[in-house]
């Protein structure tokens, strides 16, 4: 789940494709146990920056059949914007998987890459950490 219109913010990639700070403010959540577990995507990129990276099928990505960002439903303008990320999205960048195999950060790329035919992607995999906020509204979290 992202923040609601953290989308419609110009996402930009970093020239130096290792260093998450360079990234716009961004949340990975999901339910666990009924509630919500969320943490910060630069601080997850920055622990996976040590992990190898490896190549990731993009047929093994399940998420792409749900609604990933949360949109219920999605709006035209939200799906227009999504669709320009996607555009824009560098596929040299790694994707983040947990260590079940779950999407944590990179579903414009996953999107991208599907539809350019890709059958891979470049990825690192995490242990999760404990999560830095529970059942916070993600419209409440800091967003610079």
């Amino acid at each position: 789940m992202a923040n609601p219109g953290a989308a419609e913010r110009a996402m930009t990639r970093p020239a130096d494709l290792d260093n998450p700070r360079v990234l716009r403010a961004q949340y990975h959540a999901r339910k666990v146990g009924g509630q919500l577990h969320i943490w910060s995507v630069r601080n997850l990129l920055a622990l996976a920056a040590k992990e190898a990276v490896f190549a990731h099928p993009t047929a093994q990505i399940t998420e792409v059949d749900t609604a990933h960002w949360g949109d219920d439903p999605a709006t035209p303008r939200q799906i227009l914007t999504h669709a320009d990320l996607i555009a824009q999205a560098d596929l040299r960048y790694p994707i983040l998987i947990c260590s079940r195999g779950k999407l944590i950060d990179g579903m414009h790329r996953v999107l991208r890459a599907l539809r350019d035919g890709q059958t891979t992607l470049p990825a690192r995999k995490i242990q999760l950490p404990a999560p830095e906020h529970i059942d916070v509204p993600l419209k409440d979290l800091p967003y610079d």
